[in-house]
């Protein structure tokens, strides 16, 4: 488990990289990359709903596409939902971790 000031921090991974949020709130803590338009924000909330019992837990990697974001311009980004379809069937035939 990944900590740094007090965050307890899990990792996006992406086609704009790779960077890391607090758990518990949701914010972006880095390492920043040259985009226009940067996450600042994971919606845990959301994912807490769409995978009830199966907690964001420190020290993972999520795919961008699984989870909803707000950009920097307070724009939304919601979740890909047939990414999501594709990551039950793999978590359904063990191809990916529940």
């Amino acid at each position: 488990m990944q900590t740094m000031q007090g965050y307890l921090l899990a990792a996006v991974s992406g086609s704009l990289g790779r960077f890391s949020f607090d758990i518990q709130t949701g914010l972006v803590v880095g390492p920043f990359y040259p985009v226009e338009d940067p996450s600042v924000f994971i919606d845990i909330k959301e994912y807490q709903q769409a995978y009830p019992g199966t907690p964001i837990r420190a020290g993972i990697t999520y795919d961008i596409l699984d989870l909803g974001h707000w950009l920097e311009s307070g724009e939304y980004d919601p979740p890909c939902l047939h990414w999501r379809e594709e990551r039950d069937v793999m978590v359904k035939h063990g191809e990916l971790p529940d």
